[in-house]
Parts: C-alpha cells; sequence; structure tokens
C-alpha cells in the first residue's frame, strides 16, 4: 500500500526500518528487500534495527506463526533476493533519528511490530519527539482482547517497556490501531474473499505474497475474518476521514507487571481523571467496504489518483 503510494510521489517513504517480531530482524531485512525487489522500488533504503526487545524476559520467544523466516517458509535460505536496499553501515535507530532531524515536521512514522526502534530513539535523541508529525502503531487493545496471550495484542507484548516509553514521551497522541479493529464483528473482510476474490487479481505483489498466506492459512485454524491488520493501520494513516469511522482521545497506558496481563492497553474513560492528558488516539471503527476498496486501489496499476481521492464517494 505505502509502495503504490510513493510510486505516485504521494508521499515519500525514506526508509523502512526493520525489528524483530515473527522472526528475528535479519530474516525481516531479507523479506523486506525481497518485497522491494519484486515492486521494483529498490532504491528504498532499508535499516537493521532492534535485535532484541529492551528488556529480556526468561522463556519470552519468537511467535512463528508467518513461518520460521517470517515468511511462510516458501524460500530456500540460499535464495536471497537483491540485497540492494539493505544499509548494514548505519542502525536502524541512528538512521531514523537522522531522518526526522533532516525533515523536521515532515516526518511520519508507521509502525507495524514492536515499537522498540521508536523507543530506543527517543531515548538516544530526545531531541526529535518534537520533530514527529505523527505516529500511527498497530498494537495494542482496548478491550482487553488479545491474540498471543488471552489480554494482550501481540506487537504490544513483544516489548511494553517500548510502549510505555514511547506513550509516556511522546508529545502528541499517538494513533493506535488495536486489534479489536482488526477481528469480527468490526472487521467483516474474509478469507474467502482475501484468496478467491483479491488474490486472484493479476499482480506482481499478490503473486509473491499468495503463497506465503496459503500457507498461514493451511496451518492454522482460523475464523472467517481475514485479520490483515497491518494493512488497516497503512489505510489509516493514509486516508484517515475515508478510513476510520470513530475514535476515542484519551490517556492510555501499559500494564508492565501484571502476571496474566502483561502488554494490555489501560484506557481511563473515568470521568475524573486527575487532569491526565489524553496520549493516545485510539480507532475504534473502520468503514470496512472503504478498507477493501482501498486494497483495490493498491493492485489496480491504472488507478493514479491519491487513495482519499479514490474513496470519496
Amino acid at each position: 500500500i505505502l509502495l503504490k503510494a510513493h510510486s505516485l510521489n504521494l508521499i515519500q517513504l525514506l526508509a523502512i526500518i526493520c525489528v524483530t517480531g515473527n522472526t528475528n530482524v535479519d530474516n525481516c531485512v531479507i523479506n523486506v528487500c525481497r518485497v522491494l525487489e519484486v515492486a521494483q522500488q529498490t532504491s528504498i533504503p532499508v535499516y537493521r534495527g532492534a535485535y532484541d526487545h529492551i528488556l529480556f524476559i526468561e522463556n519470552r520467544t519468537q511467535d512463528p506463526f508467518h513461518g520460521s523466516d517470517g515468511f511462510g517458509d516458501i524460500f530456500e535460505p540460499t535464495d536471497l533476493p537483491d540485497m540492494t536496499p539493505y544499509h548494514p553501515e548505519e542502525h536502524g535507530v541512528t538512521a531514523m533519528a537522522r531522518i526526522i532531524k533532516e525533515h523536521p515536521g515532515e516526518i511520519s512514522l508507521l509502525v507495524v511490530g514492536s515499537l522498540t526502534n521508536v523507543a530506543l530513539a527517543m531515548r538516544m535523541y530526545p531531541e526529535i519527539i518534537e520533530l514527529i508529525v505523527s505516529l500511527t502503531v498497530m498494537g495494542g487493545n482496548f478491550l482487553g482482547i488479545g491474540n498471543i496471550t488471552p489480554s494482550a495484542e501481540f506487537n504490544a507484548f513483544s516489548d511494553p517497556e517500548a510502549v510505555d516509553i514511547v506513550l509516556r514521551g511522546l508529545k502528541r497522541p499517538i494513533t493506535i490501531v488495536p486489534w479489536e479493529v482488526c477481528i469480527a464483528p468490526r472487521n467483516t473482510i474474509t478469507w474467502d474473499w482475501r484468496r478467491n476474490v483479491l488474490g486472484e487479481r493479476e499482480h506482481p505483489i499478490l503473486t509473491l505474497l499468495n503463497p506465503v498466506e496459503d500457507v498461514i492459512f493451511n496451518e492454522y485454524e482460523f475464523s472467517a475474518i481475514w485479520e490483515c491488520a497491518d494493512c488497516i493501520a497503512t489505510v489509516s494513516l493514509l486516508a484517515p476521514d475515508e478510513i476510520i469511522k470513530s475514535f476515542e482521545i484519551i490517556p492510555a497506558a501499559i500494564e508492565l507487571h501484571g502476571q496474566q496481563t502483561r502488554g494490555q492497553f489501560v484506557v481511563d474513560r473515568r470521568l475524573d481523571r486527575r487532569d491526565r492528558e489524553p496520549n493516545a488516539k485510539i480507532i475504534t471503527e473502520i468503514n470496512t467496504q472503504n478498507y477493501k476498496k482501498a486494497l483495490y486501489w493498491t493492485i489496480f496499476d491504472d488507478v493514479k489518483v491519491s487513495l482519499d481521492e479514490y474513496l470519496r464517494p
């Protein structure tokens, strides 16, 4: 989705910074380079970010939901893509801070993994905090519904300390796309539509990703809903007025210590908040029909207008 916007000069995608998640950060770098190669966008720089999260938690393991390599294990380890986009000479956290300082008041961050890199950048280079235009995050929850644990969403649970640093440190509300928005009943897009309608379209990215998602679909017992959370976060950033139906601007925190609730978001809806300033814009409902149209916009090469213009009635 971002690559389509970048190709139309609607945005400048200045960097993709990887982080450990469902697989290690090195596999993430390879996977991103593979997508850029297929999309013929190898001029976009890719950086290796944090190898691990801020705190070491014993017995915490990566969840190989997308295969051991994070890409469905459909490629041999020796079958590497064009690695030209990868810049090993600069760490991702340093690159993030440098780019923000080079473009003060112009950078919007989209985070679809843990917040480790952002938290480290804020700690190492606090001057960037005032220079960021916006931060959109796929992660967390607002009703206590989890996926990696009963009460926590995967990205938030992966590094709750990083979430805490960012929620406390950023000077403007963070846009949160929580897990509950990505599942039924708020998301109504089905796996059947993803595989047999969208998946049947001819497009290089779909040719690459269809077998990856087929591996996941066949490996796990799913609900009928296609829960592509990262896609929802991306279109919410690019066309907020057309995608976001409702939201709350509210004080939010993350549980760091609970035996059953570590990684769960806690939102403060009390009337008496003791002057707590809202630090989160939590999306509570999306326009699923416009979301579906946004996915078509991504793969229709003859569509040259912006996403929000395409989605307007």
